[in-house]
């Protein structure tokens, strides 16, 4: 036997090396007896596995390098899946699925997870339709599916489909130039029977049938969150952000507007480590304290009467010609609506370089609106920077928190002077 001249990998035994030599010469046996008119059967064997692998799915499986490839070798022949037409075959490290309208696709790991998680080839992803891809950063990966697209960067994977994803792909999708990141969640069927949501690193995207699709995020999810969702007094969104003819910041829902402006003045501040902080902002960052199992007023310094400071700047410092002038008012406000930092359990990232530019900024093009919008698309961009180079772990959660956290601060901030949000 072969298992007497060579050695086998494991968890293969003799006896599995053995019993594949056999099925290896059944089947060298039924080609041979089927050559003539008719072609043989076209599957093929790879020792010591005792399985035959054939059709598409040994063609797929060969592509990728067969038993050498990151499926190593198959533990089932191939089967019929549960609705009769499709079929699919079993790897050490994951299946191919194929169907005659989709092809024959590995679908592994995470990927295999998430299709798992919603039913498989019943659910609604329905059948695998390419290969694993990489995305344009160069991180994360995605697999088109009949139904969707399954996303992963580094953690764990999630679908998002029909009119959700065609949203989230006009707002950029993942890239670093899109305003939500990667999905957190698959998409969600909500209470009503009705809606749908997935959740992004930076924000939600929320779908009804009567009202479309609509991102809400920042200090109006915050808002948002806090009134119920759509359960609440404001219902489903109905629009994404614009200003209005006052200049305000405001977005529609099926039951009113939330006018983040007006809101956010008429809530007041309270005192956090030595600054002002909007009310608003600050209940926001407790929520989000809250979800993540830490004090805030402990990694704030509140109530210690020494603000703590943070240990960061991620390169976007303080520049060394600037003066903190409170009489200057709202053209020199060292981001008073906001904590000097992105407060999270350990070091934290300082945002007061970012706060002081935008100072200096507003100073020097007081008067003009369109150097004053600048000043704030400068800020935001600031803000983010501190989050990608303070938060530099692939794995570290703190980073997609932070840049949500940074958007937050951003309205803060840009929205106590009206008209110059972009």
């Amino acid at each position: 036997m072969r298992s007497d001249r060579e050695e086998w990998p494991e968890p293969f035994t003799k006896e599995d090396a053995d019993r594949a030599e056999v099925r290896e010469f059944e089947l060298q046996q039924r080609q041979s007896a089927a050559r003539g008119p008719a072609p043989g059967p076209d599957c093929q064997q790879y020792w010591p596995s005792d399985k035959w692998v054939c059709g598409a799915i040994r063609d797929k499986y060969n592509s990728l390098g067969a038993q050498f490839s990151f499926l190593l070798w198959p533990t089932s022949d191939e089967l019929v899946n549960p609705d009769g037409f499709g079929r699919r075959q079993t790897f050490q490290n994951g299946p191919i699925y194929w169907s005659a309208a989709s092809g024959a696709h590995p679908v592994a790991n995470h990927f295999f997870a998430a299709w798992q998680r919603n039913g498989w080839e019943a659910g609604p992803l329905k059948y695998p339709t390419t290969d694993e891809i990489v995305n344009a950063d160069g991180l994360g990966r995605r697999q088109e599916f009949q139904g969707g697209t399954v996303y992963w960067k580094l953690n764990e994977a999630y679908f998002v489909g029909g009119a959700i994803r065609d949203r989230w792909a006009a707002l950029g999708s993942e890239a670093q130039s899109g305003i939500l990141g990667y999905p957190t969640s698959d998409e969600t069927l909500l209470p009503d029977g009705q809606g749908r949501m997935n959740r992004f690193e930076s924000g939600v995207i929320y779908w009804h049938p009567n009202f479309g699709a609509h991102e809400v995020g920042g200090l109006t999810l915050a808002l948002w969150a806090i009134s119920g969702y759509e359960a609440g007094q404001y219902g489903y969104p109905t629009t994404a952000q614009y200003l209005n003819p006052a200049g305000d910041l405001v977005q529609g829902f099926s039951n009113g507007e939330i006018n983040l402006t007006q809101l956010m003045r008429n809530a007041g501040n309270i005192a956090i480590a030595g600054k002002q902080v909007n009310n608003i902002l600050a209940e926001s960052l407790r929520q989000y304290a809250e979800r993540n199992g830490f004090d805030l007023d402990e990694v704030l310094g509140e109530g210690s009467g020494t603000a703590r400071r943070a240990s960061n700047d991620g390169g976007v410092s303080v520049p060394a010609g600037y003066v903190y002038d409170t009489s200057l008012g709202s053209l020199n406000d060292y981001c008073t609506n906001s904590p000097d930092q992105f407060p999270s359990p350990g070091d934290n990232a300082d945002f007061s370089g970012a706060c002081a530019r935008h100072d200096m900024c507003y100073e020097a093009n007081d008067g003009n609106d369109d150097a004053m919008a600048q000043c704030n698309t400068e800020l935001r961009e600031n803000l983010l920077t501190v989050c990608r180079n303070v938060y530099t772990g692939t794995f570290d959660p703190r980073r997609s928190a932070c840049t949500t956290t940074a958007r937050e601060y951003f309205e803060a901030v840009a929205l106590a002077h009206p008209g110059q949000y972009f």
